[in-house]
């Protein structure tokens, strides 16, 4: 006889790591208390990490991206940039690992480029090379825009045509 898994125990996880979540962006923006903050942001990544052994997501793989992103926040306000660094890293890689070469997921592959830049900024800042990122990003641009191999001129062709225009916001 097969377990079957009860479709609403995914659901429990998810709403378990949106609680854990929503405290530690709490203590950690209103109360200042980096501690609890930090505890609540494992608790919050292991939660949507279970959810997602149970039902494999694309969103799922992102929303412990999201997560990390603002864990890695907090270890910079902790004043220890090399582990927000290493979480960084670990989460691109990650990310990109999972996203598919669709155009569909371009949000998420530029979510994935924005935690990119900020790794970028704290690499800079701390006297760290780039050059893995900056090979993160052409591979991003590939990839999101659904191309392969682009050089830079195109990639920013690709940006500018797939990005909204202020324009396209006032027609109707």
């Amino acid at each position: 006889m097969a377990i079957k898994s009860n479709p609403d125990f995914g659901s429990a996880w998810k709403e378990n790591a949106r609680l854990h979540l929503t405290y530690a962006d709490h203590m950690f923006k209103n109360i200042e208390d980096l501690k609890t903050a930090e505890k609540h942001y494992l608790l919050s990544i292991k939660a949507f990490k279970q959810a997602n052994k149970i039902e494999s997501s694309i969103i799922r793989s992102v929303n412990v991206a999201s997560i990390e992103y603002y864990y890695s926040n907090l270890k910079i306000a902790q004043n220890k940039p090399y582990e927000a660094i290493s979480i960084l890293e670990q989460s691109i890689f990650n990310r990109l690992e999972v996203l598919p070469d669709r155009k569909l997921y371009f949000v998420h592959f530029m979510f994935v480029l924005d935690n990119l830049i900020s790794l970028t900024n704290t690499k800079v800042l701390h006297d760290k090379t780039i050059e893995t990122e900056l090979q993160q990003a052409h591979y991003i641009f590939n990839k999101g825009c659904g191309f392969k191999d682009l050089s830079a001129d195109q990639q920013l062709t690709c940006l500018l045509y797939t990005s909204p225009s202020p324009r396209d916001a006032t027609l109707s």
